[in-house]
């Protein structure tokens, strides 16, 4: 895919009366590799991958990527694992489907799942949740997607596990010309494979985006607000004060 650019005119997002996204204008372009999405809870970050992915509608306004993709994969915050299925039947799914038949690699397949350390996984009984997340990791990019959306994608993985991921996204997208966009609570662990990030800025609902371009040699340096993101210390103040309610 290269590069495209990801637009939003006066976007708006409403759940029922909660209005998760407020009159958002942007205009940002996305180089292949790893874009991150900081916010805090609440901020929209998941509503905004959706939008991206087809999955809902604005309420308001519009957004588009030009040019756009026609193979994008979304992967939420819980795992879609057909339980039906064996963990090698769910991986290779897109094989039997129509629309992705012939997008489907069996070399990405197995290269995905040695560069991932899962091939035992493939022919276990029981997933665990980070098993779950590395199955559905693989299924995603053996359609050599233009577009990958991954809502807090490796909380489930340990800390080792999700620097081997991260370190294979970036390899990926810049072998198969791909733009991952990471949703995040773990800025520390994301932001340094990132060439982009995009902030969720301000009280809810949002109404601003912040764009950190790091390999911009004139890109402006960050907000407070945005550094408060990029260094997690937003996210854990949110952390502790919702322990402290539960």
């Amino acid at each position: 895919m290269g590069s495209s650019v990801f637009e939003t005119n006066d976007l708006s997002f409403c759940y029922g009366s909660t209005k998760a996204l407020n009159n958002i204008s942007t205009n940002v372009k996305l180089n292949e590799g790893i874009v991150v999405l900081l916010g805090r809870n609440g901020s929209g970050k998941s509503t905004l991958l959706r939008l991206m992915a087809g999955c809902i509608k604005p309420t308001n306004g519009n957004l588009r990527i030009d040019p756009s993709p026609q193979y994008v994969q979304y992967i939420g915050q819980y795992p879609v694992i057909l339980p039906h299925l064996t963990a090698r039947e769910n991986a290779q799914f897109f094989k039997k489907i129509a629309h992705w038949r012939d997008r489907y690699s069996d070399k990405i397949f197995e290269e995905t799942t040695n560069e991932l350390n899962i091939s035992e996984v493939l022919d276990q009984d029981g997933l665990s949740g980070g098993e779950r997340r590395l199955i559905e990791l693989l299924r995603a990019v053996t359609v050599k997607p233009e577009v990958l959306l991954l809502d807090e994608p490796f909380g489930s993985l340990d800390i080792d596990r999700r620097k081997h991921v991260y370190n294979f996204l970036v390899q990926y997208c810049h072998r198969e010309g791909c733009v991952a966009v990471v949703a995040t609570h773990m800025p520390l662990e994301v932001v340094p494979h990132s060439n982009l990030v995009i902030g969720l800025i301000g009280p809810k609902p949002t109404e601003h985006i912040e764009l950190y371009d790091k390999e911009g040699t004139n890109s402006p340096p960050p907000s407070t607000e945005m550094q408060k993101l990029i260094t997690g210390e937003t996210t854990a103040a949110d952390r502790i004060t919702e322990a402290r309610y539960e």
